[in-house]
């Protein structure tokens, strides 16, 4: 009886695809009823998200770009509507001297967040690679929330088994690693991102 209550959460939830341990924390409201973590790490995301976007508004100087490891730039961005809870995730891969390698697409039903989307085509991007055997990787994402986790050992209920499956699959490479861009250098994988959302 319960169940239809929930159920666009529970479409919500993403299985890893490498066996990690599914988890969902509820927790009870004031009122009686009862909300999951995952919900509550959205907000908390949103509000920093906002926080960083005003932020991002008063600051006019940008840090100068970090120096970048070798191998091949993976450019990776997630598109979602809050509406119908649908992603687009596209990615590109360029030489050192920024020629396009390879770029792809892809699209998922019932995502949670924007973040989700951001961490599923770090995941799909990564894949491609592996599959095309491109094992030396810069991964560059425009999600600043996403690339700190990626550096760290931190997790979100929301993000863990996605985080989990781009660890695993991380182990795969002789050199990857995670750096954040700003939007205006990810123009290709969002405009990808953006093509596969509404197709």
């Amino acid at each position: 009886r319960h169940v239809p209550l929930y159920e666009e959460c529970i479409l919500q939830l993403i299985p890893s695809d490498y066996n990690k341990q599914d988890e969902l924390i509820w927790l009870p409201e004031a009122s009686g009823s009862y909300t999951s973590k995952v919900l509550k790490d959205v907000r908390c995301w949103e509000e920093a998200s906002q926080a960083e976007k005003f932020g991002r508004l008063t600051n006019t100087r940008s840090p100068p770009p970090p120096t970048l490891p070798t191998g091949l730039r993976c450019f990776a961005d997630g598109a979602w509507d809050p509406a119908s809870r649908n992603s687009g995730q596209g990615w590109v891969f360029t030489d050192l001297a920024g020629v396009e390698v390879r770029h792809h697409s892809g699209n998922r039903l019932h995502v949670a967040a924007p973040i989700v989307a951001e961490a599923l085509a770090v995941k799909a991007a990564l894949l491609d690679a592996v599959n095309h055997d491109f094992f030396q990787v810069v991964v560059l994402s425009d999600s600043k929330s996403l690339v700190n986790l990626l550096n760290s050992s931190s997790s979100t209920v929301l993000l863990h088994s996605v985080l989990f499956d781009i660890r695993v699959l991380s182990r795969r490479f002789v050199s990857i690693s995670y750096f954040h861009i700003p939007r205006l250098q990810n123009v290709v994988a969002d405009s990808l991102a953006k093509s596969a959302l509404s197709s």
